[in-house]
């Protein structure tokens, strides 16, 4: 089993955060694209991306489960592929995942693989390659799993009340976790940081880090077992030297039987020497009394489950975490209860989560009362949970008592009160009460044209959104309005070389393609198009997207020639990223064939429909309206040659 690692630097630093890709060996394209992404600057996040360069290949448990559980989220790659595998063996680091609690995003090929997927696992939020706005989406998942700076060093500064330098051999790894978790269930060492490292490995020695951990510790806890001994390793050469050389308190505990003799022989000076069991009296003697605390307050829980769920300076534990969580908020913590509203979403447990979202909501109105922006700013999380999960009206009920709290406290020149009114337009437009929309919006866009402090990146998400809006309810001039402030400032904040801009010339172009004004279309989808050959790899399923938008508007203009070469690159990329019998690839063959068919290439048509009408029927069976149109084109076309082979088409031969 080889895990490989990478990360946007050349260097992988040890207290990077890491996110675990789990992939079908026939997804090769999908599984670069997506490490990509994970890594770039305005989708992704700085973090290591991990992944078994074999998944079907020998495994490793223990090893494979040691870096899981280092790792912040998983992302499933969902496939055809890996849907057909999952039917009667999912892949093992997947199953792991779910039984240690670790997040995952599924980020699907396209969006109909869900039902199937849903069917199978469960409901599990995801995203698609294929959304319109699958770069957004796949930044805010990852902003919410991984930890920021900010609150990595309120953990570091406030949680801790002492700290451990845990020195292990890297072959130990799993004794040390067996450590920790027996040292941590003791409630009066949940305070105690350990500092411990599994990165390093031969030819990559951190000494500075080490040296520096260890000047900062309060004990040195060394793992007593037979590696420990073993000639010129670096615990012996290097850790155990420096940590007599600057007089720390030295606990040797012993996890597994070992010759105690030669032990001794090799370390020398050691204050305590304990068993796994017997350990905790040692660390009493050893730890600084302050270090030692009976009661957690309720701010310390928090930064602790924080600490615990995250993995910052102790060992990822999500049981332990939740623990701390929950008794926080009881005592009343709005922080912990809004957090546990997002940890059970991310476990994938909706009614918990709401729960949680609710009780952070009765916090924050006990505390501040409903007139306060931290109510206000909860309520709009239910609502948005209840949309992201399909629940409009619930959405809508918590939309309404956020809106009236923002608007009075804020006025005008506030960006939550912008999303809950966009909030609030796509639940009325999802449930049919379309005529209550237009002045939301309007309200909606008078924020973000006034708003003076907010990251341009917002504003400019903001525009696109109104202007989807705008476009779905059949306002076009307004769509048309805000999609050119859109497009001014995002060519002023982030010029026309960056993947929002990208984004926001195809949403503007599809506007413009619905109202016929075809060259402006062309035009914008070109620029799109251009970006992304820039920025992205040549087969990324964007680019596909952008050249099928522009065959369409060749097909308006009904040159032909430039159609078929927008298609058969998209064709290409689509083979490249899907395979020849995904039902995708076969729409594009579908769609060549038909433009063949009208221009009198006749038998270049068939041959595209016959692969379209293929695949479709494996996918969808004969019945499907995808299946049936390709049928009825088909049966047309052999008309057109003379031929009777419609028949036998339609009984599989």
């Amino acid at each position: 089993m080889e895990i490989i690692r990478q990360s946007r630097g050349s260097e992988i630093q040890r207290n990077q955060q890491r996110i675990f890709l789990c992939w079908h060996t026939e997804n090769s394209t999908a599984r670069d694209i997506l490490i990509r992404d994970l890594l770039s600057l305005d989708a992704g996040a700085d973090c290591v991306v991990s992944w078994l360069e074999a998944p079907d290949g020998y495994i490793d448990v223990v090893g494979l489960e040691q870096e899981l559980y280092e790792t912040s989220a998983m992302v499933l790659i969902v496939s055809q592929e890996y849907l057909e595998q999952s039917k009667t063996r999912a892949p093992f680091e997947y199953s792991l995942a779910k039984k240690i609690k670790l997040p995952i995003i599924p980020v699907a090929l396209e969006p109909s693989l869900f039902p199937q997927f849903t069917e199978q696992e469960g409901a599990i939020h995801g995203i698609s390659l294929l959304d319109d706005e699958y770069r957004l989406k796949l930044k805010d998942q990852l902003s919410n799993l991984l930890a920021s700076e900010t609150l990595i060093q309120e953990i570091n500064d406030s949680a801790f009340t002492g700290c451990l330098f845990l020195s292990y051999r890297k072959k130990d790894l799993a004794l040390a976790r067996i450590f920790m978790k027996s040292f941590h269930d003791d409630k009066n060492f949940q305070s105690i940081a350990i500092w411990y490292d599994n990165f390093l490995s031969a030819g990559r020695v951190f000494d500075v880090e080490i040296e520096n951990s260890i000047d900062n510790a309060d004990v040195f806890a060394l793992m007593a077992t037979p590696n420990i001994t073993e000639t010129d390793n670096y615990v012996l050469k290097r850790e155990y030297p420096y940590a007599i050389e600057h007089n720390k308190c030295i606990v040797a505990v012993k996890i597994i039987e070992l010759d105690k003799k030669k032990f001794e022989e090799s370390y020398t000076k050691i204050d305590f020497f304990a068993s796994l069991n017997g350990m905790y009296d040692a660390f009493r003697q050893a730890l600084p009394a302050e270090a030692i605390i009976d009661n957690i307050t309720t701010e310390r829980g928090f930064l602790l489950g924080l600490a615990f769920l995250r993995g910052v300076m102790v060992e990822k534990d999500v049981e332990r975490a939740i623990q701390l969580l929950t008794d926080s908020a009881n005592g009343g913590y709005f922080r912990s209860a809004e957090l546990l509203g997002k940890v059970y979403y991310d476990l994938l447990k909706y009614e918990s989560s709401i729960y949680w979202y609710k009780q952070a909501a009765k916090i924050s109105e006990d505390k501040n009362g409903i007139e306060n922006e931290q109510t206000a700013r909860i309520y709009r999380k239910i609502a948005v949970t209840h949309i992201e999960h399909g629940d409009h009206k619930s959405a809508l009920e918590w939309s309404l008592k956020a809106l009236p709290i923002q608007e009075r406290l804020s006025g005008s020149n506030n960006l939550d009160l912008a999303k809950t009114l966009i909030d609030i337009c796509t639940s009325y437009q999802m449930i049919g009460e379309v005529e209550k929309v237009p002045p939301l919006l309007e309200k909606a866009a008078y924020i973000y044209d006034h708003l003076t402090d907010a990251d341009q990146t917002d504003v400019i998400t903001g525009y696109c959104n109104i202007a989807t809006a705008y476009h779905n309810n059949i306002s076009f001039a307004k769509a048309m309005e805000t999609h050119l402030k859109s497009i001014s400032l995002t060519e002023k904040v982030l010029g026309t070389e960056h993947p929002l801009t990208a984004y926001v010339y195809t949403r503007a172009g599809l506007t413009y393609l619905r109202i016929g004004v075809t060259n402006t279309a062309c035009d914008l989808f070109n620029k799109a198009l251009d970006i992304n050959k820039k920025l992205l790899p040549p087969n990324h399923p964007e680019i596909a997207a952008v050249y099928e938008l522009l065959s369409n508007v060749y097909d308006r203009l009904q040159n032909y020639k430039l159609m078929i070469d927008m298609l058969d690159k998209a064709k290409t990329i689509r083979e490249d990223f899907f395979g020849e019998s995904h039902w995708i690839t076969a729409i594009t063959y579908r769609d060549i064939g038909i433009l063949f068919a009208r221009t009198g290439s006749y038998e270049a048509a068939k041959d595209m429909l016959l692969l379209s009408f293929s695949a479709l029927r494996k996918t969808f069976g004969m019945n499907h309206p995808f299946t049936l149109e390709v049928y009825k084109c088909l049966r047309d076309l052999f008309e057109k040659l003379g031929t009777a082979d419609s028949d036998k088409l339609w009984h599989g031969n």
